[in-house]
């Protein structure tokens, strides 16, 4: 890789990089994203405390590059290079949410989804449907702790995929648990953050070996995640006084709304949360996770249904198949109104993100 690039650290351009780079360049300033890929460590000396990764013993590191250069996505690389690899060709300015082949919006037919699901259930659906179908054996999810926290998990059973259906919006680590499914499996789908999608790609081009067992990345839309501390513990608990199990869902539609399992929703404007965004999201310009197979959210679409970006024929192959095996309702056209939304939100990002 040609560094033409400035990097702490970095004497000259035949210097190896170390976790200490990646140390000193992201995690020190703020711009890390907490993905969890750097934990795929050859040697295993990165484990995450909290969001944050450390190194277990610095003085084993051999300085391989692979959590700097091949797998972080805070680290500068030609994005480029992955946009031809996977998409055949580099964005232009008016790829506003990506390169996409079709665009649906859709809904389930499972109604056990359809009461666990965020929105449409469109991600619990196609997953269940591939693992039904043998397509994949394994899913890397996260679910919901007690307490509204998160914990990444690799899930290989359909009533497992269930505990992981909905959206919190605190940082979940999804791929620190990545090592561990490219060890004991060989047909993989990855869900996730526009930022760890980044880094599945990253691993997909840089470590073929790896990459491989690969079978497909769903993107979820974001703007940004909150701090557990932040949105959980001081907004919601200690100034809204809610019991946190009391909470039914939680939901962001131009408010950040919350549905407790009695009584009426309570809504919060969004700019009460500001203080609350993990640092990291700040450097992101990815709304509609640009870099997925196919990408999914409730953004342009109407309540209890999911938009949905089909961008590779990984992507396409997954939703047609779920359609045709019933798991899905027929999909419908995104309303002119829904791109609107969409392009105006991924605006929005690509402009705070330079």
């Amino acid at each position: 890789m040609n560094r033409i690039y400035k990097l702490k650290g970095l004497k000259d351009m035949s210097d190896k990089l170390s976790f200490l780079t990646l140390k000193e360049n992201v995690i020190d300033v703020g711009k890390c994203t907490g993905c969890g890929g750097c934990v795929c460590c050859p040697l295993n000396l990165i484990e995450m405390i909290g969001d944050t990764p450390e190194i277990v013993d610095e003085s084993k590191c051999t300085k391989c590059e692979i959590c700097v250069l091949k797998i972080c996505p805070r680290i500068p690389e030609s994005l480029a290079d992955l946009e031809e690899k996977f998409f055949e060709r580099a964005f232009t300015e008016e790829d506003i949410i990506g390169i996409y082949n079709k665009s649906f919006t859709v809904t389930t037919k499972n109604d056990k989804i359809k009461a666990v699901g965020q929105d449409g259930g469109v991600v619990t659906s196609i997953l269940a449907c591939l693992l039904e179908e043998g397509e994949i054996d394994c899913v890397i999810a996260s679910k919901r702790l007690p307490g509204w926290g998160t914990e990444a998990v690799i899930v290989n059973s359909i009533e497992e995929l269930y505990i992981c259906a909905g959206t919190r919006y605190t940082l979940s680590s999804n791929l620190k648990v990545l090592r561990e499914a490219i060890q004991n499996y060989e047909k993989i789908a990855v869900v996730g953050t526009p930022c760890q999608i980044q880094t599945i790609r990253r691993l997909q081009k840089n470590l073929k070996r790896y990459g491989k067992k690969i079978k497909l990345a769903i993107g979820l839309f974001c703007t940004e995640v909150f701090t557990y501390d932040g949105l959980i513990k001081e907004k919601i608990q200690d100034e809204l006084k809610l019991d946190l199990e009391d909470i039914e869902k939680m939901n962001i539609k131009g408010k950040f709304i919350i549905y407790p399992k009695k009584g009426d929703q309570i809504e919060i404007p969004l700019k009460d949360l500001k203080g609350h965004i993990k640092e990291g999201c700040h450097y992101c310009t990815d709304f509609s996770a640009e870099y997925a197979d196919i990408s999914v959210g409730g953004v342009g679409s109407k309540l209890g249904w999911s938009s949905v970006l089909v961008r590779t024929p990984a992507g396409e192959n997954a939703l047609t198949k779920a359609i045709e095996k019933g798991w899905l309702e027929a999909p419908k056209e995104i309303s002119e109104k829904g791109f609107v939304i969409l392009k105006k939100l991924s605006e929005k990002k690509k402009t705070r993100g330079k």
